[in-house]
């Protein structure tokens, strides 16, 4: 039986290159679709939420994708979210290793999750990626694509450097 995925977009549309964990679940949906996935389903929003807690809970797996400025991540990078409760957080934005701890403390369910960091470039106040986003994207969705179809792929650690 294949498990439940989550594929859950993280980022502002009309912030250039933040827009790049939304662009990714957009063009996987379309994908989805051809292949008759319906294990997979994919939500996106600007930011994480605390209500988002119960949305993962009735996943095996969930992937947030979301855009990064940090310097490690070459083109893309999944790393493994695990459950914590001392991230500091807002009430508008909560990060993947709260809403996890969430999950568990109040759903008693606790999915594999993990972060696909895609690297960005421009924060501009306008819509539309960068080409390097949009190159970076189309490797991410590449990886996405083989887990879909393998989800034990997902013990694997990716990142572009692999």
């Amino acid at each position: 039986m294949r498990p439940n995925i989550l594929l859950y977009g993280i980022g502002n549309p009309g912030r250039t290159d933040d827009g790049l964990g939304i662009h990714v679940v957009s063009e996987i949906e379309q994908w989805l679709v051809k292949q008759d996935y319906t294990s997979v389903i994919t939500e996106c929003n600007y930011q994480l939420n605390i209500e988002d807690a119960n949305t993962i809970s009735y996943y095996d797996i969930v992937i947030f994708i979301d855009a990064s400025m940090e310097e490690h991540v070459d083109e893309y990078i999944i790393t493994p979210v695990s459950p914590s409760e001392k991230t500091t957080y807002t009430l508008h934005h909560a990060p993947p290793e709260l809403i996890l701890h969430l999950c568990d403390s109040l759903y008693n369910r606790k999915p594999d999750a993990y972060l696909m960091h895609i690297k960005g470039f421009k924060w501009d106040l306008a819509e539309g990626l960068t080409e390097e986003a949009k190159h970076n994207g189309d490797k991410a969705l590449k990886i996405l694509k083989d887990i879909i179809i393998d989800p034990k792929k997902m013990s694997i650690s990716y990142s572009s450097a692999s």
